[in-house]
């Protein structure tokens, strides 16, 4: 009776271990839910944005050197839109909310992150004119140089609601935290 116990015991530490892992960056695609009523949604950039600024003050910047929607010109030729941008020091330091996302989920999203080249950015160049039928020119890929401006990817930041309105574990706060910390590595380095 005493095994019977103890191989009770031992199988119900292993199923709580299993269960109560923390939810982190480096996990929370294992806790995607799929199924019929599960919507999966993305923090769009009117959500990044509230986020970027806090954390940059956050680590010392007064907001008087904080904007949004700076247009800028990178290698005197390129011209780039920084979602926030912000002044450190004497230098001029930004991020782009990089506002698109791919379905299904996918963990490698989050691998730019860890790349320690630099890395692109492809957009749209709209023509007020449009007479050309060619629109490929207006796509425009674009190095960004890592140590002043940072990316982020709206895909990274999902989060799903399940079919009786309650969040499934990936709720929008944890999605929020989630964008917090990426912003918070760029920003300690700084």
């Amino acid at each position: 009776m005493k095994k019977i116990i103890i191989i009770f015991i031992l199988f119900a530490k292993i199923i709580t271990n299993t269960y109560s892992q923390e939810i982190d960056s480096t996990n929370y695609y294992n806790y995607n839910v799929s199924g019929f009523g599960t919507v999966t949604d993305w923090l769009r950039t009117y959500d990044a944005i509230p986020v970027i600024f806090d954390e940059i003050m956050k680590s010392g910047v007064d907001y008087t050197h904080i904007s949004v929607g700076d247009l800028i010109k990178l290698d005197n030729k390129k011209l780039l839109v920084l979602t926030v941008s912000f002044i450190k020091g004497d230098r001029l330091y930004g991020f782009i909310y990089e506002a698109t996302h791919t379905a299904p989920l996918d963990p490698h999203e989050r691998d730019f992150l860890k790349n320690e080249k630099e890395y692109g950015y492809v957009q749209y160049i709209f023509d007020v004119n449009p007479s050309s039928s060619n629109t490929s020119e207006n796509w425009m890929s674009i190095p960004l140089p890592r140590k002043s401006i940072f990316l982020l990817k709206e895909t990274c930041y999902w989060f799903q609601t399940l079919q009786d309105g309650s969040y499934g574990p990936v709720s929008k706060e944890f999605a929020l935290k989630i964008l917090r910390k990426d912003i918070q590595n760029y920003l300690k380095d700084l």
